[in-house]
């Protein structure tokens, strides 16, 4: 049974935002210079913010480790690189992710089981920050095509076999299945989005970094098919990402040719017929 973190009081994302709006530049500043403080109070205990701390950083977060207060838990914070002004549009979008990751939890399309809006406290200044579940702690291995490094240890074809469109689709039903969920949801994702995950021996779709997502209930019939085939046009790329230099160089000729873009939407195409067929074939 998935062990459940000792989450700190929570807030929504109207009042998280509310407090947000309501720091002026210098609080901002001296958010952003958690990392020479230290370290950040939550739920009254310190956690280390020092760079030997931290696990990951990107354009928005970065990310330590939130042990000391939640097991198996990590705090997102900004990550210092930006003025005050963009550092709070950018976390303005990053205060949407909780609320949007539990709507895609709640179609059971694999993501993050915790996240959350915390209050966290930077020498005098309260700020919302993000507390999630540490993906090294996660029931199914995450596939991140943004970070590949992590991929190295997994292996998707048997060595000397060379990948075809059937095989392919074989490997991603699931993930195809899990795309035609999150387009007829109406959900609108962006590519960063969209990632992998192993899980139960099955390749999934898994979708992290959703403060972007929106729900369009207008979406047209063909507009959910159009998304259907661009969200496997990402996962596949994904996958391409995924693999290990060595599986990559070991099936070169035909990555390179899906990897054309005269030829993706013909690869996209015999995929999901593939797995029509397998449906009815069911």
């Amino acid at each position: 049974m998935e062990e459940e973190l000792n989450i700190p009081p929570i807030l929504d994302t109207t009042s998280a935002l509310a407090m947000l709006d309501l720091l002026t530049d210098v609080d901002i500043q001296i958010v952003q210079r958690h990392q020479s403080a230290g370290h950040v109070v939550l739920a009254h205990t310190e956690i280390s913010t020092t760079a030997a701390a931290q696990i990951a950083s990107g354009g928005t977060k970065r990310i330590y480790s939130a042990e000391q207060a939640c097991p198996h838990s990590v705090l997102c914070l900004p990550n210092p690189i930006d003025t005050p002004q963009t550092t709070r549009d950018k976390w303005r979008t990053t205060l949407h992710e909780p609320y949007n990751t539990g709507l895609v939890r709640s179609l059971k399309i694999p993501c993050l089981p915790v996240e959350e809006i915390v209050t966290v406290q930077v020498d005098q200044v309260h700020f919302p920050a993000i507390l999630m579940s540490d993906y090294r702690h996660l029931p199914l291995t995450v596939l991140d095509h943004k970070n590949p490094k992590r991929n190295n240890d997994v292996r998707f074809f048997r060595k000397g076999s060379l990948p075809t469109i059937d095989t392919v689709a074989e490997m991603v039903h699931t993930v195809v299945q899990d795309c035609t969920t999150a387009a007829n949801s109406n959900l609108v994702l962006e590519r960063d989005s969209v990632n992998l995950c192993q899980q139960d021996g099955h390749l999934r779709l898994f979708l992290n970094d959703l403060g972007t997502l929106e729900v369009n209930p207008e979406i047209s019939e063909a507009d959910r098919n159009e998304l259907t085939r661009t969200y496997v046009k990402w996962a596949i790329f994904a996958l391409m990402k995924s693999l290990s230099e060595e599986e990559y160089q070991d099936q070169k000729g035909f990555w390179d040719i899906v990897n054309d873009y005269r030829n993706i939407d013909l690869y996209i195409t015999g995929v999901i017929q593939a797995d029509e067929s397998r449906i009815n074939k069911e």
